[in-house]
């Protein structure tokens, strides 16, 4: 009974609410002339003055007449195909740290292979694809990861265009140039450029001793479609010599003869793997100079001076290697010798094909022997180190020593305080005093007591003028050599560092300096090292270095690709004398214009119709693309 009771009173409560909620909605619908329902909470929405278009009463949204809004069919879903190469090979390395601690990852066990190769994290790739065709120049994005994503991008396209080197073209070359002429392992020297930032993987290194042997090469290469990179001394910064992927290396080092030598005119006809350094000894014995001097001219080679257009210290004095260049020998890329050996002086018939060759960096033929022009040694030099209190005075004594001292100079080297204090600290080398910017000139004529008369004059009336705070000058030999020790031991000593960024660059004299100052600023809070200059004021060419413990992606990224458009605003060059290599020919756009580089790619495909001449150097890669 109690349990009935109890019931009924509950079916009498329940009466009560619902007559209450029906009284309630019929208030509310007086009010408002709306329907609503009791478990609807409209009341509460907050529209703020909006009205959809549809309401959602039902399961499907409706529009207002109640009409179903249309439906897109649903596609039909296409069955994988699990036979495809993409799905064959997906997990084939998941077994590798199975029985591990998952410390070990499939890209870690890929030897000889670039990093730039070993994949990306979750969809980077997709993202930088992206990026990739909204902004063209777009390496100030993500420097690094955009840099690799290019060398990847090149890789996927133009290696299916080549043929892989197989064992019967390894047997071809040994047959051909005999066992000596070929390398086939410890490549890791030849892979890797000077400044250990590049790396190929290259399996075959060729050394031809003749014309006839690089004839042969690339006769064989072109019928085969083989890409192959031209090295010499390997001292290029931009990554020139050395291969992207897997492309055969032909090291020209066996190539160091030395043909022949006229005492009168100062002509000198040699192989194009011959050592600067030798050359410039054995000149030396006939009373001759070469007209360029570099600091790497141990190791370098003039067919890559040539190649690249090198310049170096006594440009202001004897002019580029266009001046100085009589003749070239060149091997096209279908193994036709191209002889260009004339050794006039005027030679006006037809076109000066032998330009095309200096600065084209192996990329229309290779260069196999040079007739230079050698001017006279000079009886007496003198090398004066100067200290001064800013650039300002250095652009002083310069105006000044171009119109006292003009037929004399045969080098004029600025050094900034940062580049002599990383020689002080790392090679341990002494300057004679102190200063905020060094001036280094070098002067050479055949009248010792003329030379010496003018200089001090020079010297004194800089130091009246204040110009001049301190100096020293010398002509012993032993002296001259520990004042250039100063300035030739920089590139060494900023590599003690740890890592170097380097930088070869061209601008007008009144922003020379200005380009240092403002990357020091730039790179203060950073973990950049040091930050420094020096170069041939004399001809506006600066090398610009910054160093720090080893490599650091926020300083890269806060250098590059801004010094290049910084640089090319002011109406400078990306490049002075080392090319464009790999590292900055995707730069090139902000030195030349579009109709110049239209021109080059014309000449690339004329010279080279299958782009097996170190291929992804200099030219631009989207352009390839």
């Amino acid at each position: 009974m109690n349990i009935l009771r109890n019931l009924l009173k509950t079916n009498a409560n329940r009466n009560v609410f619902a007559l209450k909620a029906i009284e309630k909605r019929n208030h509310y619908n007086d009010v408002n002339n709306k329907e609503y329902l009791p478990f609807e909470k409209k009341k509460y929405e907050r529209r703020h003055g909006y009205t959809p278009h549809y309401h959602t009463k039902g399961l499907l949204p409706r529009v207002k007449d109640d009409s179903v809004l249309p439906l897109c069919s649903i596609p039909q879903r296409k069955k994988p195909d699990p036979w495809n190469k993409r799905e064959a090979i997906f997990g084939q390395n998941d077994y590798i740290d199975i029985l591990g601690d998952g410390e070990i990852k499939p890209h870690m066990i890929l030897k000889n292979v670039p990093f730039w190769l070993r994949g990306f994290r979750g969809n980077e790739m997709k993202t930088l694809q992206r990026k990739v065709a909204i902004f063209r120049h777009f390496r100030w994005l993500r420097p690094q990861k955009l840099r690799c994503f290019n060398r990847s991008r090149f890789y996927a396209i133009f290696s299916r265009n080549y043929n892989k080197l197989v064992r019967d073209d390894v047997e071809h070359f040994v047959k051909t140039l005999g066992e000596n002429s070929v390398k086939t392992d410890d490549l890791d020297s030849y892979n890797e450029d000077w400044l250990s930032v590049h790396k190929g993987r290259s399996s075959l290194v060729l050394f031809p001793k003749s014309t006839l042997d690089v004839s042969r090469i690339l006769s064989y290469c072109s019928t085969r479609e083989l890409p192959l990179v031209v090295q010499g001394g390997k001292t290029s910064l931009v990554a020139g010599s050395v291969p992207i992927s897997d492309e055969i290396i032909l090291c020209m080092s066996k190539m160091n003869k030395i043909e022949s030598f006229d005492d009168t005119s100062g002509i000198l006809q040699c192989q194009s793997g011959c050592i600067l350094q030798n050359l410039e000894e054995f000149v030396g014995q006939h009373q001759y100079i070469m007209p360029y001097d570099l600091g790497a001219k141990g190791s370098c080679q003039i067919g890559g001076n040539v190649a690249t257009n090198a310049a170096g210290l006594r440009f202001i004095r004897y002019g580029s290697l266009h001046q100085n260049v009589l003749g070239l020998e060149v091997v096209g890329a279908n193994g036709t010798v191209l002889n260009l050996m004339s050794s006039m002086r005027k030679d006006n018939t037809g076109y000066d094909l032998k330009q095309l060759f200096i600065g084209s960096e192996g990329t229309l033929g290779v260069i196999t022997k040079v007739i230079i022009l050698c001017p006279p040694k000079p009886q007496y030099k003198v090398v004066m180190l100067l200290s001064l209190n800013s650039f300002k005075c250095l652009l002083s004594i310069l105006k000044e020593a171009k119109s006292k001292l003009g037929e004399f100079i045969s080098a004029f080297e600025m050094i900034d305080f940062e580049s002599m204090n990383v020689v002080v600290d790392n090679l341990k080398l002494t300057p004679p005093f102190e200063a905020n910017i060094y001036a280094l000139i070098e002067l050479s004529a055949n009248d010792s007591n003329l030379l010496e008369a003018q200089l001090t004059n020079f010297v004194e009336e800089g130091i009246a003028d204040g110009i001049i705070k301190d100096g020293t000058y010398s002509s012993d030999i032993h002296v001259m050599n520990k004042l250039w020790a100063l300035r030739e031991g920089i590139p060494e000593a900023l590599l003690k560092d740890g890592y170097c960024y380097k930088y070869d660059v061209s601008l007008p004299l009144n922003h020379y300096y200005e380009l240092v100052e403002l990357m020091r600023e730039k790179l203060r809070s950073t973990k950049a090292v040091r930050v420094c200059s020096f170069g041939h004021v004399g001809d506006f060419n600066l090398h610009f270095n910054v160093t720090s413990k080893q490599f650091e992606p926020d300083v890269l990224r806060l250098i590059e690709p801004q010094i290049y458009e910084w640089i090319s605003d002011r109406g400078g060059s990306i490049s002075a004398e080392h090319g464009l290599g790999q590292r900055k020919n995707n730069y090139i756009h902000l030195s030349k214009s579009r109709e110049a580089i239209e021109i080059m790619f014309s000449l690339k495909k004329l010279f080279d119709p299958k782009l097996i001449l170190n291929p992804g150097k200099m030219l631009p890669d989207w352009k390839k693309a």
